[in-house]
């Protein structure tokens, strides 16, 4: 049977309105750049999700199996599987180093300074 809660509701008290109001306004003045490094955050994960779609593609132009990929690379088949297809998949770089590998192919990580990495990308 499932444990019912029963809600409590209350008034704050002063100490605890204040520390919201502080909180709030905080989040407020701050909001341009919690924007920004949640844009970021973002970009970051789609261009991961892009790296793993193209690992697949190419396991998948070589005819590479998910069976075969798991006993070259040894990483889980299940794992192979989620990272393939779960777009909240979030491998490690050893994991990222390995598949690509396995494929006869490179990881390369570079770091390139972000006001040309903006031009780049606006062309």
């Amino acid at each position: 049977m499932p444990v019912v809660r029963k809600r409590i509701l209350r008034r704050l008290t002063s100490a605890e309105l204040a520390r919201h109001r502080r909180i709030a306004a905080e989040v407020h003045r701050n909001k341009a750049s919690i924007v920004k490094r949640g844009r970021a955050v973002l970009a970051a994960h789609d261009h991961l999700q892009h790296t793993m779609q193209a690992l697949k593609a190419r396991r998948e132009e070589q005819g590479v199996t998910l069976a075969e990929l798991h006993r070259i690379s040894g990483i889980d088949r299940a794992r192979l599987s989620r990272l393939e297809s779960d777009p909240s998949a979030n491998p490690t770089i050893e994991t990222l180093d390995r598949i690509p590998h396995a494929l006869g192919a490179e990881l390369r990580i570079s770091v390139v300074d972000s006001q040309a990495a903006s031009s780049l990308r606006q062309r």
